[in-house]
């Protein structure tokens, strides 16, 4: 179960759907709960149950049982106005109602939410402001690290163990770790500061956060901590995105590289770091965000080399987002022109695209001699050129002359360590699959798996755990399987 899926991250979400949509053949059922306004993409295309507010009669019985004292009727009926049937408006609104007699005008509201918002904004308000400014600084830090947040107090002058008239107000828990009631109260909150406040906020976290234990976090306070470029902060944001990158985090990394980009002074080098993070953000699985920060990029002074990265990134977000015979023969012009250097990792792709994508047969002849042609030839043959020349074997030879070459491109990824992009373990699967080589079949696709997890590849993890599935049917491991109905290997042409 998911609750607020409208605030979850967005790479979880899309693991999260991925899921969601293979269950239907097992007994699980996965519940999202999310606002109907900007309901996130992937979520609107799942069967969905609207749900409506409690009916008065039901909505009464609730504030009857939730309170020792019950409410004048004068009270109730403006609760339930301005509830609107929603439980935890009613729960809020009965617990902290005034002792007033005839309610005053009430102004109109959008609805619900900004009502319970308005509510927690009201407590927040009747607070001293010396503990408003404690709530701000914990809501300006998500982990509700209680020990980083006194450490921030003191530098900001504020006595952190005040916070316990904020518990008492009902806007947060004290514990292990501050939590907030919902939240709506941290949202709520954290916009009711003025900018200023919100910048020294992340100021003092920034500057209680140890350098030597957690430089990711203290990177980011420090990114929102000020206005104006600073090439010293975005360096140090540069720095975290690498370092999330190379744990596989790829949106993190993208958020890092962004801000790092916004941050950078320099024309020239903010151009070259947005560009990073629309790598990034495409590796993630986002081509339409690496698309806009391709278009930002471009807005900036580039130098040649920028231009041609651009126009290679421009290229391989067009081939992700259609994988058309069109765009997949763009990008072999333009890596072919730009980047010789990635050509024969580009043809595999390229090659993979049409073969999963396409159903004429002779498209993928035409790509197998636009890419024969082009190649260029290496004094010392690695794994990847050896998958390359196997694949155009079995395309443009008969299948009896291919398969020394598949044994071959097969046997020297089974000994290369496990660093390949899943998207060419894809095609190893596949080569391993025509060759009925049962072993190698479920070791590679467990091998692409664990590739594919290991740098957070999204965008082309559905792929990876189907070959997965086909390796443990095809060897007769059905119950490992798991698969849902109609998996089948992609066509050989």
């Amino acid at each position: 179960m998911v609750d607020d899926a409208q605030w979850i991250d967005d790479a979880s979400r899309r693991v999260l759907v991925f899921v969601a949509r293979r269950v239907a053949a097992e007994r699980i059922a996965t519940v999202f709960a999310a606002r109907d306004a900007g309901l996130p993409s992937g979520l609107a295309e799942l069967p969905r149950i609207p749900l409506t507010g409690l009916a008065d009669e039901d909505a009464r019985a609730l504030l009857c049982a939730s309170t020792l004292a019950g409410p004048d009727a004068e009270v109730i009926d403006r609760i339930l106005a301005e509830a609107h049937g929603n439980p935890l408006a009613l729960l809020e609104f009965a617990h902290h109602a005034e002792p007033f007699g005839v309610p005053g005008p009430r102004r109109f509201r959008a609805g619900v939410v900004d009502a319970l918002e308005e509510q927690f904004v009201q407590r927040f308000e009747r607070l001293p402001e010396a503990v408003r400014s404690l709530v701000v600084l914990a809501a300006t830090e998500p982990v509700g690290d209680l020990g980083l947040l006194r450490r921030a107090a003191r530098l900001l002058g504020l006595d952190a163990a005040e916070l316990t008239l904020a518990e008492n107000a009902g806007l947060l828990t004290l514990g292990p770790l501050l939590r907030f009631r919902h939240p709506l109260v941290r949202s709520a909150v954290y916009a009711s500061a003025t900018p200023e406040k919100r910048r020294a906020m992340h100021g003092a976290l920034a500057a209680a956060t140890d350098p030597e234990t957690d430089l990711d976090r203290r990177a980011w306070h420090r990114a929102h901590a000020v206005i104006h470029p600073d090439e010293d902060i975005a360096a140090e944001l540069e720095r975290s995105a690498d370092r999330a990158r190379l744990r596989g985090g790829f949106a993190a990394a993208a958020a890092f590289m962004e801000r790092a980009g916004q941050l950078t002074p320099a024309p020239g080098r903010q151009a070259g770091r947005l560009l990073g993070a629309a790598r990034l953000r495409l590796q993630a699985g986002a081509p339409d965000a690496a698309r806009a920060l391709v278009t930002r990029a471009e807005r900036r002074p580039m130098d040649a080399e920028g231009r041609a990265r651009a126009r290679l990134l421009r290229a391989r977000i067009d081939y992700q987002r259609s994988h058309s015979p069109e765009a997949t023969a763009r990008l072999v012009d333009v890596v072919t022109e730009l980047a010789p250097e990635q050509a024969r990792e580009t043809y595999l792709e390229a090659f993979a695209s049409l073969m999963y994508n396409d159903n004429h047969p002779g498209r993928l002849k035409e790509l197998g001699t636009r890419i024969r042609s082009r190649a260029p030839q290496r004094e010392t043959a690695r794994p990847a050129d050896l998958l390359l020349d196997a694949l155009l074997d079995q395309t443009m030879r008969p299948p009896e002359e291919a398969v020394p070459a598949m044994r071959d491109a097969v046997a020297a990824y089974r000994k290369a360590a496990r660093s390949s992009g899943p998207w060419r373990m894809n095609l190893l699967c596949q080569a391993v699959i025509d060759l009925r080589d049962d072993e190698a079949m479920e070791e590679t696709a467990d091998c692409q798996a664990e590739v594919a997890r290991r740098q957070g590849s999204l965008a082309s993890l559905p792929q990876v755990l189907r070959y997965q599935a086909v390796a443990r049917v095809s060897v007769g491991r059905f119950d490992e399987a798991r698969a849902p109905a109609g998996v089948r290997t992609p066509p050989r042409r």
